[in-house]
């Protein structure tokens, strides 16, 4: 079971949280990117740098729309302001000749301008705002009230001269009729603008067909919208409740709780939510449908059809500043992060005051290794919203995963001082703690966070943690409580099933492992069939398969998820997740012929790329299979081919080790060394390791390898004295398995040491992934840190460096919790190919 244990991450329950929804919490070179018939315009003035993007400005208008005035007296109106304006931007972006720019967008521009928000724009004001953004229009209104009346007045002027191009004011007998005079409004303004454009209207409706008949349940859009823009979840999620239950046909907002829902982590609502505005698409205006559709392919586990969706977005709505957001986000989950920069810094182009794509633009910079800019990031986010915890909890994590753990302790506390209540900066506050080594300050961390969690599915987390923190300690009972108490949180989490199975076998307890897997198996299996939800029956079949539990069972929990699926992906699962149990059944050919299957369908483009690790199973089904040489390499081919198509560099780098594991496995030595100097890839034995020394939650604790590299000395490790020997785990497939190789393989420390021959001084890049979190020496200088818990995905790090001519030396150490552990490495030129004048070993060491 080990070898499905590395491999199979659990797919299927990360398959469950939608990935691209808005999320304060979390969860790269500067270039601008380019788009088709996009231009970008700058203009420099004292205060910085204004930027708008226009398409085809010869046959478009552009049009900014500031914040109405509340003239009315009547503060409970106040949600007007901003309403009146978004209602205006739905009713215009209808039409394909205007580009229409929000006054959110504008204040970028104010900012710079150093005009105050509260400021009161008469005509010369608004019109210097407008010139500065290069626009061409300026709208600005204010809206008052007599008796129950409602007059709303707009001025529309030409920002180049001053002018005034049209004055319009409607009149409604009460709020109700706010839709009506905002329609009334966009279609003066539309005839004012059209004759001068080349283009006809393409879609025209009411601003209640496309928005809702309710002004309270527009008001209460309003209102979530500015709490989940502030990461308000909870607030916000409130709000757009009760705006759904004021309009139940409200496509708007039950999208908007559908995002909601998910940073709550409450998937199964967030489905339902979603569902419930697919069924009202063609009712709402072409922006918001294509912001459903795209969280619906997100749900739908679609990369690809998301991306095609944002990627239409921008270039329909190159100002939208959430659209370039989203996109910039899922090219960063397919590892395209040039792309995915590029896009967050437009948006931050278009309000450079956006503290998403701030948040998501330097977790960007840290997954490049950027981590200067990161931090650079970061700190501009505080300095945009100085009261907001998110932006201290966002800094203290960079932090925390540098290893500066002080640094990281003293933000979240920042977080903290602004809202004591909030429960993610506990969470990682404990994180730092345990790493710092202080475990009693840690528990008292994740002991708040659970308190505060705002569903049981987050408190999960903070009972994982206080138990691993017991297990680290020794004190099993303990530990065993905490998982326990998650597994009854949430019974379906079948995460906890492999912690609780994995904390008896370390305690030496594998009877007490046995009972308690068959108790489970018997207690859970009923309720996943009798509930038959896809992803909950492939749950279960994963845990049975990663603890080797009753495998000859497991195929009608897998006929009855087939059953239920919904769509071809979601097939692909399934037949995937059969193919595995035929291989653990022995069933090479069947399991062979199964995941070919599966790669007829969207499989491998499904999740970003994680499938790339269930290959190497497959890899291993096909050696051990009679398939014939051509059929496994064109296998690979096919793989490799989608690779290029997705522009996914993990999965063809899977794809070329996998090559090679096969090209080993036949004895085919010169296409092996073709694809080692190709890629940049050592051969696994050139590699030395040593330990496991103990992982205590020490981060910093330095153990012999880091004083001295003497191949030929012992020291003592964690279960006695520990040697350098050779890293030769039995399947060569460029990932070093530590876990096969070292025993006791949890909580446990590391080191790999390898040796190289450069012919000249070259800049080159280390190419690493590692499970989990590791630190990295070149010629004996610590060059790289990076303290996360997470899978070895190849490429996952990419570290430059300057080689010294001759020999280069590199030490890595790889820390251990639990589950799987080792590492991934290659050395390449900034383009990923292998240098190929480059040798590796041997070293002699005294």
């Amino acid at each position: 079971m080990r070898l499905f244990s590395r491999y199979f991450v659990p797919i299927i329950l990360i398959c469950v949280t939608a990935l691209t929804v808005s999320h304060c919490r979390k969860r790269n070179s500067q270039q601008k990117i380019k788009l088709d018939s996009i231009t970008l315009r700058q203009s420099k003035d004292s205060s910085g740098l204004a930027t708008t993007l226009q398409i085809r400005p010869e046959s478009r208008r552009s049009i900014a729309i500031f914040r109405f005035e509340n003239i009315t007296g009547d503060r409970e109106l106040d949600w007007m302001r901003r309403g009146l304006t978004q209602m205006l931007i739905t009713d215009l972006s209808q039409f394909r000749y205007l580009d229409v720019l929000s006054e959110e967008d504008l204040a970028d521009i104010m900012e710079r301008m150093g005009i105050p928000e509260d400021r009161e724009l008469d005509t010369q004001l608004a019109v210097a705002v407008a010139k500065e953004a290069r626009l061409e229009t300026a709208l600005v209104g204010n809206f008052v009230k007599v008796g129950e009346a409602i007059r709303i007045d707009t001025h529309l002027y030409d920002a180049l001269t001053g002018k005034l191009l049209k004055a319009n004011s409607v009149r409604g007998e009460g709020l109700e009729e706010v839709f009506t005079m905002v329609d009334e409004l966009t279609q003066r303004l539309r005839d004012g603008l059209k004759p001068t454009l080349r283009e006809t209207v393409e879609f025209d409706k009411d601003l209640a067909d496309v928005t809702t008949k309710s002004v309270e349940a527009y008001r209460l859009l309003t209102e979530g919208t500015g709490r989940y823009e502030s990461c308000l979840y909870e607030e916000a999620a409130d709000y757009f409740e009760r705006a759904v239950a004021a309009d139940t046909t409200f496509a708007t907002a039950y999208w908007r709780l559908a995002l909601t829902y998910t940073n709550l982590h409450r998937h199964e609502d967030a489905r339902k939510a979603l569902a419930r505005a697919v069924g009202l698409v063609d009712q709402i205006s072409e922006r918001e449908r294509l912001y459903i559709m795209a969280l619906d392919a997100d749900f739908k586990s679609d990369p690809i059809e998301m991306v095609k969706i944002y990627e239409q977005m921008v270039r329909r709505f190159p100002n939208d500043k959430e659209a370039h957001y989203r996109l910039g986000r899922n090219y960063s989950k397919l590892r395209r992060f040039d792309e995915a920069i590029a896009h967050f810094e437009t948006a931050l182009e278009i309000d450079h005051t956006y503290k998403l794509v701030l948040t998501q633009l330097g977790y960007s910079y840290w997954s490049q290794g950027m981590y200067d800019k990161a931090v650079e990031t970061f700190r501009r986010y505080i300095e945009t919203a100085p009261d907001e915890p998110n932006a201290y909890d966002s800094l203290g994590e960079i932090y925390q995963r540098a290893g500066r753990f002080n640094e990281a302790i003293r933000e979240f506390k920042e977080a903290l001082k602004r809202e004591p209540d909030l429960y993610f900066p506990w969470h990682h506050m404990g994180d730092a703690y345990r790493d710092e080594g202080a475990l009693d300050e840690a528990i008292k961390c994740y002991q708040r966070y659970t308190d505060l969690a705002p569903s049981d599915a987050i408190k999960t987390d903070g009972y994982r943690h206080v138990g691993e923190i017991h297990w680290i300690e020794g004190e099993y009972e303990k530990a065993l409580e905490m998982f326990q108490k998650a597994m009854q949180a949430v019974p379906d989490n079948f995460f906890f099933v492999s912690l609780i199975a994995e904390l008896y076998t370390d305690q030496g307890d594998t009877i007490g492992a046995k009972m308690f897997l068959e108790e489970w198996f018997e207690s859970m299996g009923k309720k996943v069939t009798d509930d038959g939800v896809m992803n909950n029956l492939l749950g279960f079949v994963y845990a049975c398969l990663e603890n080797d539990l009753r495998i000859d069972e497991l195929e009608p929990f897998v006929d009855r998820a087939q059953a239920v699926a919904p769509n071809p992906r979601s097939r692909a699962k399934c037949t995937s997740m059969r193919a595995a149990v035929r291989l653990e059944q022995g069933d090479t050919d069947s399991a062979l012929n199964l995941w070919l299957e599966a790669l007829s369908l969207p499989l491998i483009e499904t999740r970003w790329g994680i499938e790339a690790e269930i290959m190497t199973i497959f890899s291993q089904a096909m050696a051990d299979s009679s398939a014939a040489r051509e059929t496994i390499v064109t296998f690979h081919e096919k793989i490799l081919d989608i690779a290029r198509e997705i522009n996914n560099p993990n999965i063809k780098a899977t794809a070329e080790y996998l090559l090679f594991e096969y090209y080993e496995r036949i004895g085919d030595g010169v296409s092996l060394e073709r694809g080692l100097t190709t890629t940049g890839t050592p051969r696994e034995s050139d590699w030395w390791i040593i330990g496991p020394f103990e992982n205590k939650a020490e981060f910093h604790r330095r153990f012999p390898p880091e004083r001295e590299i003497k191949l030929s000395k012992s020291y003592e490790g964690k279960g006695g004295r520990v040697r350098w020997v050779r890293a030769q785990d039995g399947t060569f497939d460029g990932y070093i398995d530590l876990r096969e190789l070292m025993k006791p393989d949890t909580w446990g420390v590391t080191y790999g040491f390898l040796s190289l021959q450069s012919p000249s001084a070259r800049r080159a890049q280390l190419r690493i992934g590692t499970d989990d979190a590791t630190k990295v020496w070149l010629n004996g200088e610590e060059i790289w840190v990076r303290n996360e818990r997470r899978t070895a995905v190849t490429d996952n790090d990419i570290i430059p460096v300057e080689l010294e001519e001759g020999t280069n030396t590199i030490l890595i150490k790889v820390y251990q919790t639990i589950s799987g552990w080792g590492f991934f490495f290659r050395i390449t030129d900034p383009a990923g190919n292998g240098l190929r004048d480059i040798t590796f070993g041997p070293h002699v060491a005294s």
